[in-house]
């Protein structure tokens, strides 16, 4: 039969370990969602900060004026920029969207952004995410003021292709994972070694006690055993009044459930009884509680109190129970 206190040891060591282990996951998985958020707010800080310089610097060099169209947009010409370019690029616009520098030679379907254009024109600047060419942009529109903080007379629309961006931010979210998954396995076999090393003591106790309950275990059955002899004598030998003849029997039934309390304690000592398990049989509680009276009446007399059973017999309840149990019941 399985050792229940192992079973019980083993059940607290795997609940204690689970609850480590969710504790420290979930610090794991906080920590490595913080350490992202970071992350990509600085890398997209920076690629605004990229954007802002390119543009500021394309604004400083034309002086609050516009330069005359270049031909720089020409459908004829191709880009002399690989699709992807981590680099920024910028274009001068005119109120009505139209091209009148690219330095870079870029071009992308989907720029220039008119709407971008249209909210830069009235409120000074714009800054949005934008697919072009079939790639993520991002653009940062600013007008261009004429001299002494005059109207707006076009736009400086700067972009950087986010291909080389979100390919960094999607190594970095693999690398948390990998990272977090690692630190997962130690922290599952950290949470393993610890709840066992703290068991140890609960282990130790556990075995104590057991050794204390067979010790005295083995104690008592000796004295039963004596008392049960000695209750036997009196009776076979008729050395008793006959008034006391209920006394002895009770003695002896006494020993007798003494010796089986005592042999319960002996198989709960070394782990072969579960010590929470009845045995069922037919009885009768009248008989079990007449008994009881018999027991106990004289500890009863000792405190001026007496128990009293009705001369007439009382109705039979038949159920199915423990006797000792039943009877260790009514006792106490």
């Amino acid at each position: 039969m399985p050792d229940p206190t192992e079973g019980l040891i083993a059940s607290t060591r795997r609940r204690l370990a689970l609850l480590t282990l969710g504790l420290l996951a979930a610090l794991l998985v906080t920590m490595g969602l913080a350490t992202m958020v970071v992350a990509i707010t600085q890398l997209n800080g920076a690629t605004d900060g990229a954007l802002r310089s390119t543009a500021q610097g394309v604004l400083s060099s034309l002086e609050g004026q516009l330069p005359a169209t270049s031909g720089g947009d020409s459908e004829a010409e191709t880009s002399d920029e690989p699709v992807g370019s981590a680099d920024t690029f910028a274009l001068v616009l005119d109120p009505s969207g139209t091209v009148v520098q690219n330095p870079r030679n870029i071009h992308l379907s989907g720029l220039p952004d008119v709407t971008a254009l249209s909210v830069a024109m009235s409120g000074g600047s714009d800054l949005r995410t934008v697919t072009a060419g079939g790639l993520p942009v991002r653009l940062l529109t600013l007008a261009i003021r004429a001299p002494n903080g005059g109207h707006a007379i076009g736009v400086v629309q700067a972009g950087l292709i986010l291909t080389l961006h979100d390919q960094q931010v999607g190594d970095l979210a693999g690398t948390i994972a990998l990272v977090g998954l690692a630190g997962l396995a130690g922290a599952a076999l950290l949470a393993l070694l610890l709840t066992g090393r703290a068991l140890v003591p609960i282990r130790a106790a556990f075995a104590t006690e057991r050794r204390f309950v067979a010790a005295a275990s083995h104690e008592l059955r000796t004295p039963a055993a004596i008392i049960r002899a000695s209750g036997e004598v009196l009776q076979r030998e008729g050395l008793v009044h006959e008034a006391g003849t209920s006394l002895v029997a009770g003695l002896v039934a006494e020993a007798d459930r003494l010796s089986r309390l005592v042999a319960g304690l002996l198989a709960l000592s070394s782990s072969r009884a579960d010590p929470d398990a009845v045995r069922l049989e037919p009885l009768d509680l009248a008989t079990v509680a007449s008994d009881a009276v018999g027991r106990i009446g004289p500890l009863a007399a000792e405190r001026g109190c007496s128990l009293v059973v009705p001369k007439d017999p009382l109705p039979s309840l038949p159920v199915l129970g423990d006797a000792d149990r039943l009877l260790q019941v009514l006792v106490i």
